[in-house]
Order: structure tokens, then sequence, then C-alpha cells
């Protein structure tokens, strides 16, 4: 019995089986079904549910498929029209704020040229009002150029709104190109209305201020006093002195004292003249030719109010500048190492101030300041790390303050006068131990403390010096060799620098020669183990060896100044200690 219920089970899931591909591929199905098989099929009906679920319980073909395999096409099919709603109301509120934007930017420039309109209404009656009440300052030929600028002006106007009225018309057909265009062509346009106001109310104002009731006048009469208050007759003793004590620049300082003095009487003329048309004006005496030129005049003589004592100020800076000098000395330099590599200079700076027209008769002393660690980029660093004790950059007494100096140079020289000068305030040339040296005073200045210390132990010759003027020249760098073969007197490596500062950070550690950059032949560039001292953390003692901590440190005016009274060393200029 169980057997027969088995077999009648397969050949119900058999024949199912063969209806449901029939129902999917559509064609002459594979198994023909006899009346006799399709009567047996019903005599034996479906397998009971007890049979254990070995095969799917019978269900008829419907058309299309199962809901199962429909599933996929009605996902795809959903998920395509939320997307198409959700782009569409998108593409909807983006258009809508573009709209708006654009009807903003409209209302906003129609707005700034109705204020525009409002104003240039106002301003050109207040104009024609001046024009029609004062036919003497304004006649014809003066009056017509003014409101043909003004018509124009309004012309303008009109064709700005006239624009603005087109793009408000054609609604939202306009692209954004066009919108741009239009609106940038309608803010030139109240740019050239407010231009030609502003131009035909400074041509009304100018020839209202020659009225006898304007403070034009007073203005006037203060220029002129501001122009003749300066001093030409001092100031010009002032710069022959110094034209004498730097012949380089004799032809520059007379020059520019010579368009002072054409700047001066100038202005003088000028109030001359307007004087006289004052009184005209007064006296109704006055034609329009005249006013033109009278009205010049008050221009040139307020740019002479401003310039003139612009001008002799400069002159007299200038001069300053040539009594004044200083140095910045290379003293110590350091290599620190860490997450990077960084390179730093100390530098000492050195001022002077030599006597000269102006200055005090006894000028304060060389000052030196030590200054602070500055970074230096490494190619910085690689140009001067021969230059130890240089002075690395300088400007010199007989220059301007933009002549500065950038090749460098033995410290000291430049405070030493030529041989053929025989002395200067800061020191002679003297014969002593077989020949003829160079010595700093003892007393005054004592630069010769200032840079050297109290040894003052650097010997200089004339044929150093020479040598020293002849590289200067060259843009070279003289390091005191006596010839191309010799060993160099000055720079890092020589001794007068190890001596002289044995105690700086380069000199400790012979030029940082342990240090990774330098094994490393400049390659090195920082690592994560590095301490900011420029050497690695104790748990690497033997890459510690040779780290060094840096040590941290820490015009004259001739409107106030003396003429003349310098006093003089030798024939000839007075200071030629590498200044000219």
């Amino acid at each position: 019995m169980a057997s027969k219920k088995r077999r009648d089970r397969k050949r119900y899931a058999a024949r199912r089986q063969a209806e449901r591909q029939q129902v999917r591929s559509p064609g002459p199905d594979p198994v023909e079904q006899s009346p006799e098989s399709r009567e047996e099929l019903a005599a034996v009906g479906p397998p009971d549910e007890d049979w254990g679920g070995e095969t799917e319980a019978p269900a008829g073909p419907r058309p299309g498929g199962s809901t199962a395999e429909r599933k996929p096409a009605i996902l795809i099919g959903g998920c395509a029209i939320l997307l198409f709603v959700i782009i569409g109301g998108a593409f909807a509120v983006e258009i809508a704020g573009q709209r708006r934007e654009r009807r903003e930017r409209i209302a906003a420039e129609a707005s700034k040229l109705e204020q525009l309109e409002q104003r240039f209404q106002d301003e050109r009656k207040e104009i024609e009002q001046a024009i029609e009440s004062e036919p003497r300052l304004f006649p014809q030929p003066v009056a017509a150029p003014i409101r043909d600028r003004l018509s124009e002006a309004a012309n303008r106007l009109d064709d700005a709104g006239e624009e603005l009225d087109r793009l408000s018309g054609n609604g939202n057909s306009a692209g954004a190109d066009e919108l741009n265009s239009t609106l940038a062509r309608v803010s030139s346009m109240n740019a050239d209305v407010r231009g030609a106001l502003a131009s035909a109310r400074e041509a009304v104002d100018v020839r209202l201020a020659f009225k006898s009731d304007s403070d034009q006048r007073s203005r006037m009469k203060e220029a002129h006093e501001d122009v003749a208050a300066i001093d030409l007759e001092r100031l010009s003793g002032v710069v022959d002195q110094a034209a004498e004590d730097w012949p380089e620049k004799a032809s520059d300082l007379r020059t520019r004292l010579e368009e002072l003095r054409a700047m001066v009487a100038r202005a003088q003329d000028d109030w001359d003249q307007l004087q006289a048309a004052y009184q005209a004006i007064d006296g109704d005496g006055e034609t329009s030719a005249e006013l033109d030129e009278a009205i010049r005049r008050v221009d040139r003589l307020r740019l002479a109010e401003q310039a003139a004592p612009t001008r002799a100020q400069e002159i007299s800076d200038l001069i300053g500048q040539l009594y004044h000098s200083w140095d910045e000395i290379l003293v110590d330099m350091q290599i620190v190492e860490g997450y990077s590599v960084n390179f730093r200079h100390k530098i000492k700076r050195v001022e002077a101030t030599l006597d000269g027209p102006g200055i005090d008769p006894e000028p304060a002393a060389p000052t030196s300041e030590e200054g602070i660690w500055s970074p230096v980029s490494e190619s910085r660093y690689r140009q001067l790390e021969d230059k130890l004790g240089m002075s690395i950059r300088r400007k010199p007494a007989g220059k301007y303050d933009n002549e500065i100096e950038g090749i460098p140079q033995p410290q000291g020289y430049a405070y030493v006068s030529p041989p053929s000068q025989e002395r200067n305030r800061y020191g002679y040339w003297d014969s002593r131990r077989g020949g003829t040296v160079w010595v700093w005073h003892d007393r005054g200045p004592r630069m010769g403390r200032v840079l050297y210390g109290p040894d003052n132990s650097d010997t200089i010759t004339p044929v150093d010096y020479e040598t020293y003027r002849t590289k200067q020249s060259e843009n070279q760098t003289y390091y005191g060799k006596k010839t191309e073969s010799a060993p160099a007197r000055y720079g890092s490596q020589c001794t007068f620098a190890k001596s002289t500062y044995a105690d700086s950070n380069y000199v400790k550690t012979n030029g940082y020669a342990s240090s990774r950059y330098k094994r490393s032949g400049g390659t090195f560039r920082g690592g994560k183990y590095q301490t900011a001292a420029g050497s690695t953390p104790r748990t690497n003692p033997a890459a510690n060896r040779g780290s060094n901590r840096p040590r941290s440190s820490g015009g004259w005016s001739f409107f106030g100044g003396r003429s003349g009274g310098s006093r003089s060393y030798g024939g000839g200029s007075r200071f030629g200690g590498g200044g000219k």
C-alpha cells in the first residue's frame, strides 16, 4: 500500500512539472497527455498533505508567470517612477530659485537707479541755480560745457531705465548671460552718470570759490606761508657741506635743491597773481580767461603746499643718511635637527654716525646690538657658512639707505680711511712694527672695541686695505689672503674667527660636523625621533653624541640741527673710509 502511494506521488509530481514547463515556454508541449493519462491523473488525485512535503502543492498555471517572478519588474518600475518624481521636484525647486534670484537682482539694480535719478535731479537743479545766479563767473562759453555734460548724463540715465524695463518685460525668457550683461551695462551707465555729476559739480565749485565771501583766499594764504617758510639759504649751506664730504652725491643733492628752489619761486608767483585776480573780481574787472588762469594757479599752489615741505625734508633726510652707517656681522650659526632640519643665524648690528652739517658736535659713540637668533633658508646658510665674523650686510657712510651692500666683507674695513687721507674719527695710519698699520682710537668712538672687543687684535696694512677695495669694486669677498694660495685671514675657518668667536655654537661644534645633516652630505631632512636640539633622544645614545643645545640671547633732521662747524681731517673729502 505504501509503495503504491509513493508511485502515485511520483507520477503526479512529474505530470505537474511538465505542465509548468509548458506554461513557461510557448510552443508545443513536449509531453502530450492522452485522455487515458488525464483520467488516470485525475483518479490518482493530488498527493496527501501528510506525504512529507517532498513536492510543491499543486497549483494551476497563471498567465504572465508566478508572483515571485513578477516582483523584480514591479520594484524596478516603482523605483523609476520615484526617481522621476524626485528629479522633477528638484528641477522645479531650482527653477523657482533662479527666477527668485533674477527678480531680486533686477529689483536691486532698479532701486539703485531710482536713488541715482533723484540725486541727479537735485544736484542738477543746484548747479543750474548757481550758474544763473553768477553770470559773471559762468559766461556762456563756460556754462555751455557744464550743461552739455549734465544733458549727456540724463540721457545715460534714460538708457539705463530702458534696459531694466526691457529686462523686466522679458520675464523668465532671458538667459543668465543676457541678464549678467544687461545688469553690467546698467551699472556702467550709472557710473558714467556719477562721474559726469562730480565733474560738473567740481567745475562749478571752483569758480564759486572765487567769490569775495569764499574761504578760499584764507586757505591760499596759508598755503603760500607754508611754502615761504622753507629756509632755502640754510638748506643750501647744508647741501654744499655734504657735497664736499661726499662728492659722489654732490650732483644728486644739488639737482634736488634746484628743483625745490624752482617750486618755491613758482608758488610765490602764483600767489602774487592770485592777489591781483582777487582784486579784479572784487572790482568786477575779471574776464573769463583771466579767471581760468587764476584757477590753474590755485591748483599749482595747493600742490606746492604739499610737495615743497616734503621735498625739503627729503633732502635733509638724505643728507643725514650719508653720515650714518650700519653693519650686520655674522657671529654664530646653528643647525637644528628635529622633525625637520632648520637653520639659524645670530647677527650683531653695529651702527655709527659721523659728524656732519646739522649733527651734534660729538655724535653718539658706535653701538653694538647682539640681537636674537633668526631663521634662514638652507641656501642662505650654505652661502654664508664660511663667513663667520664677517659683515654680511651693510649700509656704508656716504650712501643712501636704499644703497645696501650685500657682498660679505671683513668687519671694520669700511671704517678705515684710505692711506692717502691718513686719518678719520675712528683711527689713523701709523708707522710701527716695521711698517704702516691702521690704529683704532682708544678715546672717542672706539670703533675697534665695538668691532673686536678690548684686544683690537686685527692688523690692517695699506696693502690689505687696497686689496679689500679692489675686491669690493669687483663684488667679491676679501678673505685677507696675501696670495691666492695663502690661507684665509677672515671667515669661518681662520684662526681669527675661531679665537674671537670661541664661545659660539658653530665653533664649539666644529661647524656641526657630527650632525646628521652634515654626515649625510646635506641630504638629511629630519626624522620622527630627532630632538629639537639637533640630536636624538636618550633612547639612542650613539646618535646623541655631539649634540649642542643653542643658548638664547637676546637722522637727524635739517630743521632741528645746526649748520656747518664740522671738523676736517686732512685735505679733500673728510670721510673716505669705504664710503666712496
